[in-house]
C-alpha cells in the first residue's frame, strides 16, 4: 500500500457528528480532538496530501481547515465524483488513496479508494465497505487512529 492521499468527512469523523445551533440555525461550534490535528500534521509532514469533504457547509470547518493548512475542502454529497476529480487532476491512483468515513454518503467514495476506514461509530454498511475499522470513534482520535495505520503502512 502507497497511500499518497487521505480523504475524510468532517462530522462524525472529526467531530462526534454533533451540530450544535441556535434559534435561528446558525452553527454555533463544533469541536475537534487534538489529537487528530497531530495525526493530520504527521500525515502532511510525511508528504500526503490531506482533503477535506463534507456534505454541510460551515465556516467553522474551514477555518478549522485553514488553521491547519488543508488546502482542499470540498463541500458536496457527491463524494465519489470529488475523489476522482482530486486523483485526476493530482495524478494519483485510486489505489493509492484513503478515506475515512462514518455514515452512507461516504459509502461511494469508500469503494473507490485502495485504503477505505471507517471509524468505530460508522453506520453498519459503512464498516461493511472498510478495510479498517478504526477503536476510536469520529471526535475522540479516529483520524489519527487512522493515520497511523495508513503511516505503519506506507
Amino acid at each position: 500500500m502507497k497511500i499518497k492521499v487521505i480523504f475524510m468527512d468532517v462530522d462524525g469523523v472529526l467531530t462526534d457528528g454533533k451540530i450544535n445551533v441556535d434559534a435561528t440555525g446558525k452553527e454555533l461550534f463544533k469541536s475537534f480532538c487534538s489529537q487528530d490535528t497531530v495525526g493530520i500534521i504527521k500525515a502532511q509532514k510525511a508528504g500526503l496530501h490531506v482533503v477535506w469533504i463534507s456534505a454541510k457547509e460551515s465556516d467553522i470547518t474551514r477555518k478549522r481547515a485553514e488553521s491547519l493548512g488543508i488546502k482542499t475542502v470540498y463541500i458536496s454529497t457527491e463524494k465519489g465524483k470529488k475523489v476522482e476529480v482530486f486523483c485526476a487532476e493530482s495524478g494519483i491512483a485510486m489505489t493509492d488513496a484513503c478515506f475515512i468515513g462514518d455514515d452512507d454518503a461516504d459509502i461511494e467514495a469508500m469503494r473507490l479508494v485502495g485504503c477505505p476506514i471507517a471509524v468505530a461509530n460508522a453506520v453498519h454498511d459503512v464498516k461493511k465497505a472498510a478495510l479498517y475499522i478504526t477503536s476510536r470513534s469520529g471526535g475522540y482520535g479516529a483520524v489519527r487512529e487512522a493515520i497511523e495505520y495508513v503511516l505503519d503502512r506506507t
